[in-house]
């Protein structure tokens, strides 16, 4: 039986342990059941967004449940990119405008980092992004970037009234999401073992 093994492993191409994303056509590949892998593995492979980029463009083009799962697996393992602005009292706002090179400029009111909320056909949605890649340059010189995991951005999305749902790489190949959808992320085993 150890001889079929290592003959299938030959077959293949492969020598050790297969990439977990990875198979012939170099097309990746979402593992199901106890095909897990482990965390440290799995982040490093999640790591640059391509396999979340290439799972989210299947399902685009190919709308079925198990294109779906194998994109919310994904997200749950993955992180991803927030666009925040920062809002601050006209006080401050001027106060760091007028500064010289160099100086120190302490803020006298609260400064926040707000998520930027997209609208389309009168629908709103907390944008999240793969890789720098799939954001607009000029969207993104605009905006400070936030990587997290994406719970964590469904997390805050969720505390945002009226929103229609998440929007994942808004300006290439989008894929929105209700919140019942992107909501089982939260519950929907990952990967990682």
């Amino acid at each position: 039986m150890s001889k079929n093994k290592k003959d299938n492993k030959k077959s293949t191409g492969r020598t050790g342990a297969p990439a977990p994303f990875a198979n012939p056509d170099g097309l990746p590949e979402f593992p199901f059941g106890d095909n897990r892998v482990a965390a440290d593995e799995l982040e490093k492979e999640l790591e640059n967004g391509d396999v979340l980029v290439a799972l989210k463009s299947r399902f685009a083009e190919e709308k079925n449940q198990e294109n779906l799962i194998a994109l919310l697996k994904c997200m749950k393992d993955s992180k991803v990119i927030v666009p925040m602005r920062i809002e601050m009292s006209e006080e401050d706002a001027a106060r760091i405008e007028n500064a010289t090179d160099g100086e120190e400029i302490e803020t006298r009111d609260e400064i926040k980092m707000v998520p930027e909320i997209l609208q389309a056909k009168e629908k709103r949605f907390f944008p999240m992004f793969s890789q720098i890649g799939q954001i607009p340059k000029e969207f993104g010189t605009s905006h400070n970037l936030m990587s997290m995991p994406t719970s964590e951005a469904l997390d805050m999305a969720h505390q945002i009234e009226n929103l229609d749902g998440i929007v994942l790489d808004a300006f290439s190949k989008s894929v929105a999401m209700p919140f019942v959808t992107a909501d089982q992320i939260y519950t929907i085993q990952g990967l990682a073992k």
